[in-house]
Formats: structure tokens, sequence, C-alpha cells
């Protein structure tokens, strides 16, 4: 019992540490081929250079690649990636890292147990879902890594996350949840309810588009037309009666007043021509705004 403590203390206090010294003597306890942790040891000096040189960059990208060699499944190599980017505050890979490293059973159960798990409850924070609906079903949409179904209390990365609440008929409502310790409360909603009250909205909120305007200019343009062709119907109707006037009083040549009624018949047949065209137009503009309207 005594040993057990003393082997907890000190990996406690690596955890605290700086990220590297005490790293390659950790591997040694993993149950691991000798040749799989020497490779790691490389890796981890070669992380460990770039962290003296203050680039944090270099030291993931050296982890990272490493698990190309190492297995995407290697433990280890989880562990390291997930106390760096704890360090750099981006926990969504923080959690998705230390959560592999707690799964790989070949890393040592104390290390599992207090670095992994423990770096997995700092980044992570619970979900209180309130005034769940009966039947309905809360799925994790980001962070990807994370997507899935989920229940009351389940631990999500700290920072933005998008859940979708799926009711058993169908319905779904999308939720867009800041997760911050020690634990975020979320109100589930039924979807079904949200899409009831959508659909008993007021038609007259969305209204069609308006048509009948073209209606009204076409029975505009017809009244034009009808008022162009009496104007000029009183203007060669008052013509006439001068040009007989002249008749009666013998004022008229042998031919000039002849070609002044020819010209006068031709300017009544485009007056009658207007109004009447101008009539049949309005005709049809009030009927296009019946029918549009």
């Amino acid at each position: 019992m005594l040993r057990r403590l003393s082997r907890l203390a000190a990996r406690t206090l690596a955890l605290t540490a700086s990220l590297g010294a005490a790293w390659p003597t950790c591997a040694l306890a993993d149950n691991v081929p000798k040749a799989l942790a020497n490779r790691f040891r490389e890796i981890s000096q070669k992380a460990e250079r770039a962290l003296a040189a203050g680039d944090e960059g270099a030291a993931i990208r050296a982890y990272e690649d490493g698990l190309l060699t190492l297995g995407d499944d290697y433990g280890r190599a989880h562990l390291r990636l997930g106390q760096l980017y704890r360090k750099l505050r981006i926990f969504s890979e923080a959690a998705q890292h230390f959560r592999a490293c707690d799964a790989d059973t070949r890393v040592d159960p104390i290390d599992r147990e207090v670095i992994c798990r423990e770096g997995f409850t700092a980044v992570t924070a619970p979900l209180e879902l309130t005034n769940t609906p009966e039947g309905v079903r809360v799925v994790v949409l980001e962070p990807v890594a994370f997507i899935g179904p989920i229940a009351n209390e389940t631990r999500l990365p700290l920072g933005p996350a998008r859940l979708v609440v799926e009711a058993p008929t169908g319905e779904r409502a999308e939720l867009n949840v800041d997760v911050t310790a020690p634990s975020t409360r979320v109100r589930v909603p039924n979807p079904a309810k949200v899409v009831e009250v959508e659909a008993d909205a007021p038609a007259s909120e969305v209204a069609p588009p308006d048509r009948a305007w073209i209606g009204w200019a076409t029975a505009g343009t017809g009244l034009a037309l009808v008022a162009t062709g009496l104007t000029l119907g009183f203007i060669n109707r008052g013509e006439l009666d001068d040009v007989r006037a002249r008749q009666v009083a013998g004022r008229c040549g042998p031919t000039r007043c002849a070609g002044d009624l020819k010209d006068l018949e031709q300017g009544a047949q485009v007056a009658d021509g207007l109004w009447l065209g101008g009539a049949a137009v309005t005709g049809l503009g009030v009927g296009l705004w019946f029918w549009l309207d």
C-alpha cells in the first residue's frame, strides 16, 4: 500500500513539473515491447528539444507524426498531446487525446488514473439535461470527435458545442451550447412543439408577391389612350365645324375645303381608333387586376 501511494505521489509531481524531463522514464512502466518504448523515447526527445526552443507546435507535430509509426492507439503519445493541448487551452483536442490515453491499457495504470483521467476531467464538464421530453434524443454534432447521442451528465470539452434534439416523430431542433465548468445546464426543448408553433404562424407574415400592379398599369395605359382619342376627337370636331362654316359663306376655293375635309376624316379615324383601343386595354387591365390580386 505504501509503495502504491509513493508511486501515486511521484506521478502527481511529474504531472505538475515540466513537460520534458520525466517523460522518457514514464514510458518504461508501460506494458509495451522494448522496441516500441525506444521509438517513443526518440520521439519524446525530439519533442523536448522543440519545447526547449519554445516551439510547442513543433512538439505537437512530433507526437502526431509519431503516431504513424507507434500506432494511432498508442496511449503514451496521446498523453503527451493531451498535456500540450491543455497547456494551449485547446480543450476539444486535449479531451480527445486524454480519452485515447485512458483507453490504452498498455499505459501504466497509475498514469492513466492520475494523468489521463484527471486531464480529461479538467478539460471537460458534464451537461445537465433538464426538462427532457419523453422519447427525445440529444445528439452531439460538434466537436466532431464527440459526435453521437449523449445522456444526462455526459462530459464534453470546455467551449462551444452544437447539439441536435430529435423527437420520436422525426422533428429536430438544434442547440448551441457554451460548455463551462463545473457543469453546464441545458434545457432540452421539444422539437415537435417547436415545429407546431412555426406551422401555426399567421399566413400574413409570409406575404405572396404583389403582382396586382400589372392590372393597374394596363388599365392606366388604356385610360390614357381613351383620353388621347377623345381629345383628338373634340379638336377634330371643332375644325370640321370651321370648314363647314367657310363652305356656307362661300369662302372655300375649288379644292381647299375638299382637302381639309379629307384630313379631318383621317384624324377622326385615328381618334376613334385611340379611344376604342384604349377602352379595350382598360377592360383588359381591370380583368388582370381581379385575376392577379
